[in-house]
């Protein structure tokens, strides 16, 4: 798996390269997993890949008159935007909305991995930044926290909770695309018996030898192990938080208990040091030192600047895209850069049916050696939703309830959208692959919807199974599911009342 790993410079005064040096050393010599293309980024904006996540919640007004007949809502989520900076929305999806049952790692290369709780399954696949594909990696009727690709690609490792305690099982490894079954490396619990917010983190690649394995309390505490996936054997900290990055040898964290600091520890050496005002910055390095760029504290949309490993500060020349943010990278946001960049974020990143939701904002690539300025295309979805093809909402669910907030999803060049609660949705695939014929004639029945023909067919046994309808119209077709065990008439009823 070809990976990207960026953000890689050495600043000096007045934003020259210079030999200079650092108390944080780099890796000796610079792997080839996390050398990075030097080339221009507008050479190549469509293969460097990005993803966003928002979270969504629903709840009642309590000043508000209750309603007889309320719409149907989702459950919260967190919604998972993938794609290239050439201004392309290749994948939107609907992830669970609690930390310890999704987790978001990469890019690696034009890869993003994702972990998800579908309810009855832990769910861990690749991403395709370039098409939306999704490729497969493991599931597991138990929780899998959080997930990370290492070994230089070949190697999946993850986080294993009971689903009904909630403990972990430790730190697991599987072979991608191996038959092999999957090897303990660290045994758990990771954490100590809490109430949630319970949050893992795992950094493996670009690291070499060594995985870093976080089990935190909320960002209040957090045990850090660096364990040899050989030997198993593993190292502790307590004094670091949440990642912020990572190279062959060097793992960088917020700080725990050091006001606005992070730590870097050298996982060669044992070394931690401490870098004054670099909490929630984004690590850069080149050959023989480090830099951390962030946003201007508590400033909105606070200006680009780059601290150095002892503290001191500069602004990177030239101005700020409009609306943008400066985000760390790996908890909300995740990119792939060429050495020497950094990006400005707009500040949500949101599909609904309607469009992007959210207060406007530019997205802008930085050259902080330079202080050169790239503007970038803002982006849309690569297959348009509602263009050509309507989405056809229906007037009612099953229930009789309206129809509430729309969760839609883009995957494999397909788009759903969901109304209503997972127990009872109603679910919209447009132009997805044709519903294969039941072998019994009686688990289908022709139907007509919204004045056009289709039909209506029963997967599985009466009662208990899926069941859905289709219709077409002109180039576009459109395949509706409804909650399991409605049977096949109660299917054609609500398709002639859609």
């Amino acid at each position: 798996m070809k990976r990207v790993v960026g953000l890689v410079v050495c600043l000096a005064q007045g934003f020259a390269i210079s030999a200079c040096a650092s108390p944080v050393p780099p890796s000796p010599e610079p792997s080839a997993s996390s050398a990075a293309s030097a080339v221009s980024p507008e050479d190549g904006l469509g293969a460097i890949a990005w993803w966003a996540t928002e979270s969504l919640g629903f709840g009642v007004i309590p000043e508000a008159p209750p309603d007889p007949n309320p719409p149907a809502q989702p459950e919260g989520f967190r919604q998972l935007t993938v794609g290239t900076l050439d201004g392309r929305v290749t994948a939107v999806l609907a992830l669970h909305w609690d930390w310890g049952h999704s987790y978001v790692a990469g890019p690696y290369g034009t890869d993003v991995l994702v972990t998800n709780d579908t309810g009855t399954a832990s769910e861990v696949y690749l991403i395709s930044a370039l098409d939306g594909a999704r490729t497969d990696l493991l599931s597991s009727p138990d929780l899998i926290a959080a997930a990370a690709i290492g070994d230089g690609g070949r190697s999946v490792y993850y986080v294993e909770r009971g689903r009904a305690g909630g403990l972990d099982r430790g730190l697991w490894r599987r072979t991608i695309g191996g038959a092999h079954a999957p090897i303990q490396v660290l045994a758990g619990p990771l954490t100590e018996e809490m109430e949630d917010p319970r949050v893992w983190w795992i950094t493996a690649d670009p690291l070499e030898g060594r995985v870093v394995v976080q089990a935190c309390f909320g960002e209040v505490r957090c045990t850090t192990r660096a364990v040899d996936p050989v030997t198993g054997v593993a190292e502790e900290e307590t004094v670091l938080g949440w990642p912020l990055g990572a190279d062959a040898t060097t793992f960088f964290a917020n700080g725990l208990g050091a006001a606005d600091a992070a730590y870097a520890w050298n996982l060669a050496t044992g070394a931690t040091d401490t870098i004054p005002g670099a909490f929630r910055s984004v690590p850069v390095r080149v050959g023989n030192g480090w830099r951390f760029v962030r946003g201007e504290p508590n400033v909105p949309e606070g200006a680009t600047e780059v601290v150095d490993p002892d503290g001191g500060v500069e602004r990177v020349p030239g101005a700020d895209a409009v609306g943008s943010v400066l985000e760390h990278l790996g908890e909300r946001r995740g990119v792939a850069l060429p050495e020497g960049w950094v990006l400005r974020w707009p500040p949500t990143h949101f599909q609904q049916l309607e469009g992007a939701m959210g207060p406007p904002g530019d997205w802008q690539m930085i050259d902080i050696r330079t202080g050169r300025r790239v503007g970038l295309t803002p982006v849309e979805p690569a297959i348009p939703l509602g263009a050509p093809c309507e989405v056809p909402v229906p007037s009612a669910m099953p229930n009789g309830q309206p129809p509430g907030f729309a969760v839609v999803e883009l995957v494999d060049s397909t788009w759903t959208v969901r109304w209503g609660p997972m127990a009872g949705a109603v679910v919209l695939e447009i132009n997805s692959p044709a519903l294969a014929e039941p072998g019994e004639p009686d688990d289908r029945a022709p139907v007509e919807v919204r004045g056009h023909a289709g039909r209506a067919t029963l997967i599985g046994d009466e009662g208990v199974g899926e069941t859905a309808f289709t219709w077409t119209v002109g180039d576009c077709s459109y395949t509706v599911w409804l909650p399991a065990g409605t049977s096949l008439e109660q299917t054609v009823g609500y398709a002639e009342a859609y």
